[in-house]
């Protein structure tokens, strides 16, 4: 691992700024329009403190409901032992905080719509799994031949296998084949007309009530999840899982902020959309095994949402779509900050702003591109096309780790200070105008 050092690229140690334990000012040119940029301190090492202080943001406002699964959650949500589903509890006109027992809630008792309430969606203690999976309950399996399951459900968009994890801990998503003619070995799956076909990692037996519980099915259109258009959704705490459309999404004139979730197995889709709003918040937050982007964000209908992820993580998306698919992207003139991070193993570069994005990016690791297709980078921006204002990205003391290219510009800019690269054979590469350089200010 090596002081980044190419052609265009000097370091320059004189930067009184970056004494450990001051403050860093935001790089000339970078604002955000709707958040206030947070107090970032260096503390040395490639390491930065963020202050930021969500409980200011957070609602204050309404009434405490309670919900929990399809098993327990038959109440009317008025205290923990009369917990209902959650849309009883978003329909409360004056919800102002929704407390979620641990435990999965399928799309089939829990599917809710779009809210403009400013609501608190905290989870009472580990395990809390609002998902788009179809209740293994209520889903019942006959064989077909051999170790060959078949069930009836239409709109069924991926498969996956919770006793079986990947090498990253992940649910093993099943490789989906074209027809049950195709399907050759365990770990696949078809569905053809509403018929779906799985063969089991196992050879297990769905047809036995006890073995269902192995396999989810994800299901097509929006489901169960947290759909804000506007006002504040501040969430704690809450694993989404399978969703087609969105977990959680922020639109309109919305704020998302969320701590410690995770936003996993997007059938068709990304982990986190903010499509437009005010913007969205996250800290200790993670994505992966979506069939497209991590976290994802887009100036949607008008409105432009700002950013910011602090220790964050999102390792393994884009793999079943591979291209164009990243850890954390944004899009059109988002603005976004990006601190202590952790991207890895996408299936397009691992950090991708482009068009008329800014963003400014600090003591992350941005590791391995597996996109196959010329755009393999840890680090990319792509402004073609908007040469009037195109895309910049900043990046302060981070490591470029084990993509073919460690920085990418495709048009546009990035600006590099103190960053290190490790196993990318090519550091820089440019083409249509685009720029890498070291900055100073």
């Amino acid at each position: 691992m090596g002081i980044l050092d190419a052609p265009g690229l000097t370091k320059n140690a004189a930067d009184a700024r970056y004494a450990p334990g001051r403050q860093v000012t935001a790089p000339a040119g970078f604002a955000l329009t709707n958040l206030t940029i947070p107090r970032i301190s260096r503390l040395g090492g490639g390491r930065f403190y963020c202050d930021l202080d969500l409980d200011a943001l957070r609602p204050a406002a309404g009434v405490t409901y309670y919900v929990a699964p399809a098993s327990l959650g038959t109440g009317d949500c008025t205290s923990e032992a009369n917990a209902g589903p959650i849309p009883t509890a978003l329909a409360k006109p004056d919800v102002g905080t929704i407390i979620y027992a641990p435990g999965e809630y399928f799309r089939d008792t829990h599917t809710t719509t779009a809210t403009t309430k400013s609501i608190n969606h905290i989870a009472a203690g580990p395990g809390v799994k609002v998902t788009g999976w179809n209740s293994w309950g209520a889903t019942t399996w006959t064989l077909t031949s051999g170790s060959i399951y078949q069930t009836t459900r239409s709109g069924t968009e991926q498969v996956v296998d919770v006793n079986n994890r990947t090498s990253w801990g992940d649910y093993t998503q099943y490789v989906k084949k074209a027809d049950l003619a195709s399907i050759t070995g365990p770990g696949q799956w078809a569905i053809v007309g509403t018929t779906v076909y799985v063969w089991c990692i196992g050879n297990t037996n769905l047809s036995v009530n006890t073995n269902r519980p192995q396999i989810r099915l994800g299901i097509a259109g929006i489901t169960a999840g947290i759909d804000q258009t506007a006002g504040t959704a501040y969430v704690r705490g809450i694993d989404f899982e399978g969703h087609s459309t969105r977990g959680l999404r922020g639109s309109a004139s919305a704020l998302i902020l969320a701590e410690d979730c995770t936003f996993r197995y997007s059938g068709a889709a990304n982990g986190l959309s903010i499509d437009g709003g005010i913007g969205c918040i996250l800290r200790r937050c993670e994505a992966s095994s979506n069939l497209l982007d991590g976290f994802n964000y887009h100036h949607t209908a008008g409105t432009r949402p700002d950013f910011i992820e602090v220790d964050c993580r999102s390792h393994h998306n884009g793999l079943g779509n591979p291209g164009s698919n990243n850890a954390s992207t944004a899009h059109e003139d988002v603005r976004g900050i990006r601190v202590g991070g952790y991207y890895d193993v996408s299936g397009g570069p691992v950090l991708a702003d482009v068009n008329s994005a800014k963003t400014w990016v600090l003591g992350s690791t941005v590791g391995q591109s597996t996109a196959g297709t010329g755009q393999d980078s840890s680090f990319r921006v792509d402004a073609v096309g908007y040469a009037g204002d195109p895309a910049v990205m900043w990046v302060d003391e981070c490591t470029a780790d084990g993509s073919p290219v460690a920085f990418m510009a495709t048009a546009g800019a990035i600006h590099v200070r103190g960053t290190r690269t490790n196993r990318c054979p090519t550091v820089v590469s440019v083409a249509n105008g685009g720029v890498v350089d070291y900055y100073t200010a």
